[in-house]
């Protein structure tokens, strides 16, 4: 005979790839191989290393701390750089010189990283290593970009599809 009051979440993935989005961020995704390439994601084969390469920019005069958000789709695993092979950064000397972040986070299902876009650094570039892992056909999730304070400024890059074989 009471009132109830519910709450109900719901979370996923679009079915339709959502348009890129851009409200005073930009931000873009490209995979390359480890000498410098651009990858085909239509040709990627089992245990290929990947190198994915954000990149973005603050489009307002204000300062942001920002978030970068590259949500990973089935089929890929973040590797450790460190790790991999002893591989030296000098192997990656054809990446552009990447911004200072300040903090990242390697999880299973995505890479975090959060930085100050201010007068002095408008733009940015990360970068992280990853390893095709289980074959098939993935979405590819935009990668995104928000500021933690003021969340109307926001930017999401390109959705797509990944082949692993």
């Amino acid at each position: 005979s009471e009132s109830v009051w519910t709450v109900q979440t719901l979370s996923g993935v679009p079915v339709k790839p959502q348009p890129e989005l851009q409200q005073g961020f930009s931000i873009s995704r490209q995979f390359y191989t480890r000498s410098g390439q651009k990858v085909d994601l239509s040709q990627v084969r089992r245990n290929n290393k990947l190198i994915a390469v954000i990149t973005g920019e603050a489009l307002t005069q204000e300062n942001h701390q920002a978030l970068v958000v590259d949500l990973l789709p089935a089929g890929l695993e973040i590797e450790n750089a460190h790790l991999a092979h002893n591989q030296s950064i000098d192997e990656y000397r054809w990446l552009p010189k990447l911004s200072k972040t300040l903090h990242t986070e390697f999880r299973d299902d995505r890479f975090i990283a959060a930085l100050d876009l201010n007068k002095s650094q408008r733009k940015f570039t990360i970068a992280y290593l990853v390893r095709a892992v289980t074959p098939g056909e993935y979405r590819l999730p935009a990668a995104f970009l928000e500021d933690m304070y003021k969340p109307w400024y926001l930017a999401r890059g390109k959705m797509g599809i990944i082949k692993i074989q």
